[in-house]
């Protein structure tokens, strides 16, 4: 039985990703064009160009803080290999750090489809949500009170002809948390939850999109701290409550 695979074709001096040759799309197509077509079987038009090289650009890094980060700068202090050290700070984006993507987009999907004023079903939405206890992905930063990205993205969005309904959608949610005094904007995930399902790409590519964005920072903080930092440094400052049984006999 035979292995099957629709990516890529090797013989002998002959490599075919998605039926065109590796040299004419080394010659002829960005990177971001290429990880569309090796994702979407297609290549981007101009205006999907601009939001797909957007978002990757958009999550690139976020400082320290980011558990990410951290499980790659704490693996680089203790000089494991590159591999070891990104890898392991992939393995940290889960449904918690970095999933926010995916679960806003199958959100905004579900809730954009259904019948109503985008206005009526964000207000619905919210309500639902508070009565189930339940939170909605992708709104809230504990640091911006406006995203910068998300400012951005839904610029560019705008500009290109991918706000014509989940993103109003999205918004209307943030404008119904502002009517509440609730100070929830859209974040990051948020506006490319939104931008993704406009542009028609799968939620579940949502954790795919900030990973492969976020591993170009996560190589950066790997470098900076083998090149800079001592090994086995101190990372955690504050100090330890011991909670504890005390010596035993």
């Amino acid at each position: 039985m035979k292995l099957k695979t629709s990516i890529s074709k090797i013989e002998k001096n002959k490599i075919i990703l998605k039926g065109y040759s590796i040299e004419d799309l080394m010659q002829g197509r960005s990177f971001p064009e290429v990880i569309f077509l090796t994702w979407f079987n297609r290549f981007p038009d101009d205006r999907e160009l601009k939001m797909f090289n957007a978002i990757l650009v958009s999550s690139i890094d976020h400082g320290y803080s980011p558990p990410s980060v951290n499980v790659t700068r704490i693996l680089g202090s203790v000089r494991a290999p590159i591999g070891t050290a990104v890898g392991g700070g992939l393995s940290a984006i889960t449904d918690v750090h970095g999933g926010a993507v995916e679960r806003a987009a199958e959100v905004f999907k579900e809730w954009g489809d259904k019948e109503g004023t985008v206005e009526d079903k964000a207000a619905k939405l919210v309500q639902t949500y508070k009565r189930e206890g339940k939170r909605i992905s992708g709104f809230g930063h504990r640091l911006h009170s406006e995203d910068p990205r998300s400012k951005k993205l839904i610029e560019l969005a705008q500009e290109n002809g991918f706000a014509s309904k989940y993103l109003p959608f999205a918004l209307a949610i943030e404008e119904y948390f502002k009517s509440r005094n609730k100070q929830l904007p859209l974040n990051v995930d948020g506006a490319i939850a939104a931008v993704i399902v406009e542009m028609g790409l799968p939620a579940s590519f949502g954790k795919a999109f900030f990973m492969l964005s976020r591993m170009v920072g996560l190589v950066a903080h790997y470098v900076e701290e083998v090149e800079n930092e001592r090994p086995m440094r101190k990372f955690i400052t504050a100090s330890t409550l011991y909670e504890g049984p005390w010596e035993r006999k």
